[in-house]
């Protein structure tokens, strides 16, 4: 691990291209590795002869520790090595004939001196899509695992059963999906991954002698979706992290927040998209950098929750804080956007009495002070003027709206004809100019600056393609007032690119991201942009050191 050095084994057999490694564990002195060599035994595939094969690290004694020829539509999930070197842990999934859906799953021992196999439990709800990974304890007496609780259930319970399988306990018990992580070290707790608080969480229940004590502890917040690798011996957490975008040209699949260095001058991207934060990794949405450019406002949409969760994430240090706004858990706390101060939010917020409108939310406490509040007209999308005297805003009588704050003043902007549609507006820097992006008549968009005290707009582009612009995110302006960024809708061809077009007009310019961003940010100095855009089809390897005695804040853990 520490060279990073990739080994290559051995070829169990080249000239079988059907055949290949299916799964793999170490053995607990880390000298030797078991490994499934077979067909994948799915979609009819009747080549599918499972062996278990050992091999040292070196890549000698390479030997078939046993073999299965009657496997059709079986496949054998390598899970474990036990502790006291005698068994390997294993699932034969039987699935049904040409599908790729299991019928059942049985828990077996193989042992290692012998090759024989030992029937634990079958297990009929048993999913290989939503875990398959099992753990010995460390004194190999017990074996933990998930499993849905009834067959064809969406999410999964935590098991711990007896190496004999003569007793087992659900230490779960809970509508949400729990999914096995490991064993302490010491085989005091079991830990588990859990969304039932809504984001992705690590837990750690007592087991004593394969009985369940106690309630869950709350080992550490916000981990994400995860897939378990298991525990070292110091309680080191390895895992990976999956991601995969199904449609570039869906908001609503996972999605989160990246980071890339921007040239002032040019607005081309100068170095690779990372990603911003691991905290609810795939569920993050962004609002915008702060105006000190330190700081960066976004929101998690998580599973269960009735309204977004908002953070404030410092790149720099990688620390996070939630803004908790004070209202009940049935009020809504929407789209949000900084004060000047940097100490206080302009945000929509619909309370559970039906009554909404834009409200001051102090980020340190969580206070807030209504400011413009309706319970027959919505208000939403809030900006605030630079010297955070004037509040901008939309509603639903489909019109842009001023706010005086030291007047109590409301002013109509822009009223939109029963023609054209607002995709999106931004405040200039100086805040002496709204950026409109409108669908207009005769089928076609553009692109318009108007004072942002009213008066007539000025169109700086045109396109005569419907649909040429995101619906997601409105018109944003460089940090020294030249130039309008937007997001190019997508193309087969190019998918959704981000481009830049001078306020004085012309031909729009790509700029480099082209990874799907749905919303972005310029930071004030203009030399960062963060964006938000669905997973990168990728799986990383991470670590967490000394899980358990991580308890308090978000840790991001390291690749």
């Amino acid at each position: 691990m520490k060279s990073k050095e990739r080994k290559f084994f051995a070829n169990p057999d080249s000239s079988r291209d059907w055949m290949y490694v299916y799964s793999s564990v170490w053995s607990p002195d880390g000298k030797q590795i078991a490994y499934q060599f077979g067909g994948s035994g799915l979609y009819g595939d009747n080549q599918s002869k499972h062996e278990i094969r050992l091999i040292n690290i070196d890549g000698t004694a390479h030997r078939t520790l046993c073999k299965q020829d009657d496997s059709d539509s079986v496949v054998v999930w390598l899970a474990d090595w036990s502790r006291d070197g005698k068994y390997l842990l294993t699932w034969f999934a039987h699935f049904y004939p040409n599908s790729n859906i299991s019928e059942y799953a049985d828990l077996t021992l193989i042992s290692l001196n012998d090759g024989t196999t030992k029937f634990i439990k079958r297990v009929p709800a048993w999913n290989w899509r939503l875990s398959n990974k099992m753990f010995f304890s460390p004194d190999s007496r017990f074996i933990s695992y998930s499993a849905p609780t009834i067959i064809g259930g969406k999410t999964c319970d935590v098991f711990v059963i007896s190496a004999d399988g003569s007793n087992e306990i659900n230490i779960s018990q809970n509508p949400a999906n729990d999914i096995v992580v490991g064993w302490e070290p010491n085989g005091n707790r079991l830990l588990f991954s859990s969304d039932r608080s809504g984001s992705h969480n690590l837990w750690a229940s007592q087991i004593v002698n394969g009985q369940l004590k106690g309630f869950p502890e709350l080992i550490m917040n916000n981990i994400g979706k995860i897939y378990p690798m298991g525990l070292t011996n110091d309680g080191s957490l390895y895992y990976s992290v999956e991601s995969g975008k199904e449609r570039p040209d869906d908001f609503n699949t996972d999605s989160n927040i990246y980071l890339a260095s921007l040239d002032p001058q040019t607005g081309k991207i100068l170095s690779p998209p990372v990603l911003a934060t691991m905290n609810n990794n795939g569920f993050n949405h962004l609002g915008s950098w702060s105006p000190d450019g330190k700081r960066l406002l976004y929101y998690s949409l998580l599973k269960n929750s009735k309204s977004p969760k908002w953070f404030i994430l410092t790149p720099e240090t990688g620390s996070e804080k939630e803004v908790k706004a004070q209202i009940d858990s049935n009020s809504f706390f929407g789209g949000s956007s900084w004060f000047p101060d940097g100490k206080h939010l302009a945000s929509y917020i619909r309370m559970s009495n039906k009554e909404s409108g834009i409200y001051k939310v102090e980020i340190e406490t969580g206070k807030i002070i209504p400011l413009v509040i309706s319970k027959d007209t919505t208000f939403w999308a809030p900006s605030v003027s630079p010297d955070g005297k004037i509040i901008f805003f939309e509603s639903n009588l489909k019109g842009i709206y001023s706010y005086d704050l030291e007047r109590k003043e409301r002013k109509l902007l822009f009223q939109k004809d029963e023609d054209q549609y607002l995709q999106g507006r931004g405040l200039s820097p100086d805040g002496k100019q709204l950026a409109l992006l409108l669908y207009i008549a005769e089928n076609s968009e553009a692109i318009m600056v108007r004072p942002s005290s009213g008066g007539e707009p000025r169109e700086i582009f045109r396109s005569e393609n419907v649909g040429f612009f995101s619906k997601f995110s409105g018109p944003r302006w460089s940090p020294d007032g030249k130039y309008i960024y937007f997001v190019k809708w997508f193309t087969k061809k190019n998918g959704i690119e981000l481009f830049r077009v001078s306020v004085q007009g012309g031909t729009p310019e790509p700029i480099g991201i082209v990874n799907s961003p749905h919303t972005f940010s310029i930071r004030p100095d203009g030399r960062e942009i963060a964006f938000c855009a669905p997973m990168e089809s990728k799986t990383e390897i991470w670590v967490l050191d000394n899980v358990f005695a991580e308890k308090e804040g978000v840790s991001n853990g390291k690749k």
